[in-house]
């Protein structure tokens, strides 16, 4: 087995680095503060690899879809918008990201449906309420 030695101990390396590896809430964490600052690259980055390794959460597929529509990628935007309602269709903030990209490419009616999901689930939703 690769990383233990003669007596299948772990190597020392191995041991030393094992808390290097970060945490699902810590890679959210740290995506979400590149995110808040304003360094889109550096939040993608850690976005792409929290899903690339298997990892789900509404939030990161959320916030992750807002920095592509913002950069125009709109069909990946929507799937990733869709993929955070499927985790957690009590997400009202997934609903009403899911909303302004529809209204974004005309697509009203299905935009307003998700408005008056994000609403019903968060009736305080101010942004859902005005997007209405």
């Amino acid at each position: 087995m690769r990383g233990f030695g003669k007596d299948n101990k772990p190597k020392k390396e191995l041991i030393r680095n094992f808390h290097k590896i970060p945490s699902k809430e810590q890679i959210i964490n740290h995506a979400a503060e590149f995110h808040v600052k304003g360094n889109i690259s550096k939040a993608s980055e850690y976005y792409k690899y929290f899903i690339k390794q298997g990892f789900k959460d509404e939030r990161v597929f959320s916030n992750y879809g807002s920095i592509l529509k913002g950069l125009g990628k709109l069909k990946e935007a929507e799937s990733l918008f869709r993929n955070a309602i499927e985790l957690n269709p009590d997400f009202a903030e997934a609903h009403c990201n899911l909303g302004n990209l529809l209204s974004d490419v005309g697509k009203l009616k299905e935009a307003e449906s998700f408005y008056k999901n994000a609403i019903e689930l968060s009736p305080d939703f101010a942004e859902a309420h005005c997007n209405l």
